[in-house]
């Protein structure tokens, strides 16, 4: 698929006779194993609609080709979302530039009621509510994304990962910088509600502003199940708000195993959970300010641990 010289009449089988719109690949019922790839230095300004199933060893990939910048899809500022990924299963999204979307409760890319599908190594520019939005999915992975918010008052949430009632996702390797200035809105890196058994790891998440709070790092309300957090570097130095909460707020019966994590604060609690019997071990937690480091909002159970962590 071409913007600059496609046709919609071509066979979009070879480079030399690709087909020009998003229409014509959004009407298109692709097979499994079937790969539908963007020319870089291409431009579409709509929507990407991906409803499509692939099968266990051949997945329906989009992705790119060619050489220069990545293809982009542009909402235009008019679209509720820019690529929408609805009830499909083993599909593979991989090498986009997202941006522009809709004024009001925007969102960039969202996957809803999927299975086994992966989005990667797509840039993606928040403008409004958030820039990734998975939703009643399972078994999905979101890799090596590089996630950020414009550097502005955004009227909106602005979150870079917003997830909720998903059940065994992985969030891995992804950059999420947020800039919102807006004191109002919350702006997370990625906030995680009624999320069961998720496995968050090697991300980098920071909060580059002057937001005092509605700006945690890594944010989880009411999660089920268990959840893994290893490896991740938060830096937010300025936020009010904990860096990573896991809260089940008398509602959520979620269980966190948090290892190996790097968190860099500097106003409130650096890092906030109400589970009972949590196991937070060979962290880094690290503080300028003059609140509690680490806050603990229920009883501890004989299983919890707690143990070589440094504090400094």
């Amino acid at each position: 698929v071409n913007s600059n010289n496609g046709n919609d009449n071509n066979t979009g089988t070879s480079a030399d006779s690709p087909w020009k719109s998003l229409s014509k690949v959004n009407s298109f019922t692709f097979k499994p194993g079937d790969s539908i790839l963007f020319s870089k230095n291409s431009i579409w300004k709509g929507v990407l609609l991906i409803k499509q199933n692939g099968a266990s060893g051949n997945p329906i990939v989009y992705s790119n080709y060619g050489s220069g910048k990545l293809p982009v899809i542009d909402g235009n500022n008019s679209e509720h979302y820019c690529i929408f990924v609805n009830q499909s299963t083993l599909v593979i999204v991989d090498g986009f530039e997202v941006i522009n979307s809709g004024k009001i409760d925007g969102i960039n890319i969202e996957v809803k009621s999927c299975e086994h599908c992966i989005i990667k190594n797509c840039t993606v520019i928040v403008n409004m509510r958030a820039g990734i939005i998975p939703e009643n999915c399972n078994y999905c992975t979101f890799l090596n994304n590089h996630i950020s918010t414009l550097n502005a008052f955004i009227p909106d949430q602005a979150d870079g990962i917003y997830a909720q009632r998903n059940s065994h996702n992985v969030y891995d390797g992804n950059n999420i910088i947020n800039y919102n200035k807006s004191e109002e809105m919350h702006a997370d890196c990625i906030q995680l509600y009624l999320e069961s058994d998720a496995v968050v790891k090697n991300n980098y998440l920071e909060q580059n502003n002057n937001k005092l709070g509605n700006a945690q790092g890594l944010y989880c309300t009411m999660p089920y199940g268990t959840h893994i957090y290893f490896n991740n570097i938060i830096y937010c130095p300025n936020t009010n708000a904990q860096l990573l909460g896991f809260l089940n707020l008398n509602k959520g019966t979620g269980n966190l195993r948090a290892f190996n994590n790097t968190l860099v604060g500097g106003k409130m609690n650096v890092f906030r959970t109400d589970d009972p019997n949590p196991v937070i071990r060979n962290n880094i937690f690290v503080t300028t300010g003059n609140y509690s480091m680490f806050r603990i909002d229920s009883p501890l159970d004989e299983s919890a641990d707690i143990n070589y962590n440094l504090y400094f």
